[in-house]
């Protein structure tokens, strides 16, 4: 059943990148040391950076004995930038260098702006400076960026990088627009698709603010729900220019720091990505630290995630006791949906824009050629593929091709298992459930993960660890004479804080058919109370094993109840029952109570002597 996204793109937004504001510079003029004729601070004197903007460091030097009332008047507004060429000379100002055998039309280079304390030390901003003129510059030109030799000390303290926990999804539910009965229901899911997505982002900081809403999209069970996600255009350089230096700033892995050497530099390759080229990014990637830091204001709204509720679209409202075959679950769309705003988003289909999205810089046309000159397949209805690393065909995954003009699903999905198995992933277009019911709700594959990490988040995946199913012990597969106080054991598993355990009637777990639930479970085992099940009548039982990033189930395991009168429940009948009854009674078990009455006296041991003398069926 697919799953549309929509993005929708700022008009405009007047003063995108506020300045941080500072706050006592004396209290963060560090370090500070203290001797007995005053204090010595220690302030940025300059900034060195390698070729081309590389490896950008702040040089400092100690001033004092000061007074502390003297501080603030020490601290410079600029610093001057020097670039160190590779024999170790150190030249004024930053150069834009044209590296390439062939004349380009521009020049960029990372320019130090601005300077932070962090932590005690200083640390440096950068961003890419282009350089533009209407003849093309020849190979080995290199131009001075005139105005651009020193940089700005701004006195605030730099979020710690690969802190997590640092984002915060934050939802903002219309419960008004909620099906009858089920907030609830729906408030559980949206806790555990924020505790899902909050464990999963270490970018420390950023907040998502997300709408939500249930609406009438429609009778037809295809369309289960949408976004609109706010954007703000970027040119593609320094979109490109901008993910390398977050994996400078970021302890990223190698494979991804080669991925973002190798984009395409320049609109010469493919005209799709001229330097001016605006790339759509969401309004919160753009307040993630791959932005240098950079603060944009927080809207109120950065995506309105939409539900379908109309009658002929089925929702089961709580994937921890399965899903029904017949419903959809409301977790793993949500989940998707969310995914979707962290950047998995295409504009193939919108021709008439003449911006791409950021996931669009790694669509490739199937099969790839090289990744940094083959041209990014923009066009519907033309067989692509999204390059997650080099020479890695294990990490090229099959997209959608467009909806119209394509294979019918929207281009920001991974290709339909339904047209070309396997599955690829949660960003599939159609909901899972018909495909693979025993795959959690909200599930992440490692394309899933992949994708979102190359947009730019910073993730640890290692941590990010749902439990595996609970292996179930007793009662055996179909097991045939359970007693009527039965006791369930099962292993949770690694990672698992607790689980629920479900109980059906009938061969097939259904929420429908639901007799049963203990949750919050923090051992393997579990004693159901007398009543709950009947006598000779065929169960199912299921459990779930919980943890604070998602949940996993078991098989459903069928049993069947045992007679009243087999109080031993071995399956026979024999004066060990009455003997079993006789204790039972003893202790006041609510079992002993044969006949209903919530009375235990002789009356009862007749009602036991004429099951007993029924036998079983």
């Amino acid at each position: 059943m697919p799953i549309t996204c929509r993005i929708v793109r700022l008009a405009a937004i007047a003063g995108a990148f506020a300045n941080i504001l500072g706050v006592d510079v004396a209290a963060l003029a560090q370090p500070v040391r203290t001797t007995p004729e005053g204090l010595f601070v220690t302030i940025p004197e300059r900034v060195e950076i390698g070729p081309n903007g590389k490896d950008p460091r702040v040089l400092t030097r100690e001033v004092g004995p000061l007074r502390e009332q003297e501080i603030a008047g020490v601290l410079p507004n600029e610093v001057p930038v020097f670039e160190v060429a590779a024999e170790g000379e150190r030249l004024p100002g930053v150069r834009a260098r044209n590296t390439t055998t062939e004349p380009v039309g521009f020049l960029s280079a990372r320019s130090p702006t601005r300077v932070y304390m962090h932590d005690g030390q200083y640390a440096v901003e950068v961003w890419t400076t282009e350089v533009s003129q209407h003849a093309p510059f020849p190979p080995g030109y290199v131009k001075v960026l005139s105005g651009k030799e020193r940089a700005s000390v701004v006195y605030g303290p730099l979020p710690r990088p690969n802190v997590r926990g640092g984002f915060d999804v934050v939802w903002n539910p219309d419960s008004n627009t909620y099906p009858a009965g089920q907030a609830t229901a729906i408030g559980g899911v949206l806790d555990r698709v924020e505790q899902r997505i909050e464990g999963l982002l270490a970018n420390d900081g950023i907040r998502a603010n997300i709408d939500f809403k249930f609406e009438d999209l429609g009778a037809t069970s295809t369309l289960l729900g949408e976004t609109e996600a706010e954007s703000i255009d970027q040119q593609y350089v320094n979109v490109r220019n901008l993910l390398n230096i977050y994996v400078e700033l970021q302890d990223e892995s190698q494979t991804e720091v080669n991925l973002y050497d190798a984009l395409p530099a320049s609109g010469s390759f493919n005209a799709i990505f001229a330097n001016n080229q605006p790339v759509a990014v969401s309004t919160v990637w753009v307040r993630s630290t791959i932005m240098g830091k950079w603060t944009l204001p927080q809207p109120q709204t950065d995506a309105v995630i939409t539900i379908n509720k109309n009658p002929a679209v089925l929702w089961d409202y709580d994937a921890t006791n399965g899903v029904d075959a017949d419903k959809n679950d409301l977790e793993e769309v949500l989940t998707h949906e969310v995914i979707h705003v962290l950047g998995f988003s295409s504009r193939v289909e919108e021709t008439a824009d003449d911006s791409v999205s950021l996931w669009d810089i790694f669509r490739l046309v199937s099969p790839p050629g090289n990744f940094t000159s083959s041209a990014r397949m923009a066009q519907a209805n033309v067989e692509a593929v999204a390059v997650t690393a080099l020479n890695a065909p294990s990490r090229n995954y099959r997209l959608s091709t467009g909806d119209p003009g394509g294979d019918g699903q929207l281009s920001d999905h991974w290709k339909d298992d339904a047209l070309v198995p396997p599955r690829i992933g949660l960003m599939d277009p159609t909901n899972v459930h018909g495909h693979d019911p025993a795959l959690p709700a909200g599930y992440l594959t490692t394309a899933d993960l992949n994708a979102v990490d190359i947009f730019g988040w910073n993730l640890e995946p290692a941590d990010f660890d749902p439990p595996p199913p609970p292996q179930k012990t007793s009662p055996p597969p179909d097991e045939g004479h359970v007693s009527l106080t039965p006791t369930f054991e099962w292993t949770p598993g690694a990672f698992a804080n607790t689980s629920n355990l479900y109980i059906f009637l009938g061969t097939t777990p259904s929420q429908s058919a639901e007799v049963y639930r203990a949750t919050g479970l923090t051992t393997g085992s579990h004693t159901v109370p007398y009543g709950t099940v009947e006598p000779e009548t065929i169960y199912s039982w299921m459990v779930t094993a919980i943890n604070e990033f998602g949940f996993a189930s078991s098989d459903g395991r069928s049993f069947t109840t045992t007679c009243y009168a087999d109080c031993d429940a071995d399956g026979v009948l024999t004066l060990a029952d009455y003997g079993c009854y006789q204790t039972r009674f003893a202790t006041g078990d609510p079992y002993a109570d044969c006949n209903g009455d919530t009375m235990l006296n002789l009356a009862d041991f007749g009602c036991f002597q004429t099951a007993y003398g029924q036998g079983c069926h």
